[in-house]
């Protein structure tokens, strides 16, 4: 063994040897010198490359018992107002309530009854009339609440339509057949429609003061509008009045 040794020994091969026996010895002697006790003993670039990877997740745990309440939280932001709900059912009648105290008389009234026509004021009505050939063509005119004196003639008018649409009747007669008007102390016949031949159908003759045909004026119940007899087989007439009383004497 030793003649093989002596054969085989070159320099690098006693240098070789030298360092193992060195290595051995050294790393025994280290072996007991240093103890390693904790992972700050070794480099972290030594300890990254024997860190293995990750191992999968545990399974969860049982679920711990419930914390304490927290703080109240702030109060947030108002929201939307929502849409109006259905009307709700009808509620019970309640009951009545306590009567109230009596109220003050007020002024006496007017009595609803009146003997005749208070002086100034106004009735109105209608009138009409329809005739055969060769019949007297009569309208009357009755009223609702008598005068206190009976209207002379002039006091008395027939207003036909062309007067009434043109203007021309009478200023005692202001209005029209849809709006009878006559001034204090004046019977106002507005003629609406004729239809038929009457002799005096341009201008009747307003009778009536003594309830006889042979007087003009008004009575105190009422008139009459006269035309004549009927010329045409047949005659129709009709329109409106309006009375006004005379002022207070």
């Amino acid at each position: 063994m030793l003649s093989y040794l002596r054969k085989h020994l070159t320099l690098g091969t006693l240098v070789l040897t030298i360092a193992l026996v060195f290595a051995l010895s050294g790393g025994a002697y280290a072996a007991s010198r240093f103890i390693i006790t904790s992972t700050k003993q070794i480099s972290p670039k030594v300890l990254k490359a024997l860190k293995g990877a990750n191992g999968k997740n545990g399974a969860p745990g049982a679920t711990g018992p419930q914390g304490a309440a927290g703080a109240k939280g702030e109060t947030g932001a108002t929201g939307a107002t929502g849409a109006t709900g259905a009307t709700g059912a009808t509620g019970a009648t309640g009951a009545t309530g306590a009567t109230g105290p009596e109220g003050k008389q007020g002024p006496p009234g007017q009595t609803g009854f009146t003997k005749t026509l208070p002086p100034e004021e106004t009735e109105t009505g209608t009138w009409a009339f329809g005739a055969a050939e060769n019949a007297p063509a009569v309208a009357e005119i009755s009223f609702a609440v008598p005068l206190e004196k009976p209207l002379e003639a002039a006091d008395v008018h027939y207003v036909n339509k062309s007067e009434w649409e043109g203007g021309t009747a009478p200023a005692a007669c202001p209005g029209t057949p849809e709006k009878p008007e006559a001034e204090a102390g004046q019977l106002c016949a507005y003629e609406m429609l004729v239809n038929g031949s009457v002799p005096g159908e341009q201008k009747a003759l307003v009778q009536g003061s003594d309830l006889t045909y042979g007087t003009e004026g008004a009575a105190t119940a009422g008139a009459v509008l006269l035309f004549g007899q009927a010329t045409s087989p047949e005659a129709t007439g009709y329109g409106t009045w309006a009375v006004t009383a005379p002022p207070k004497a």
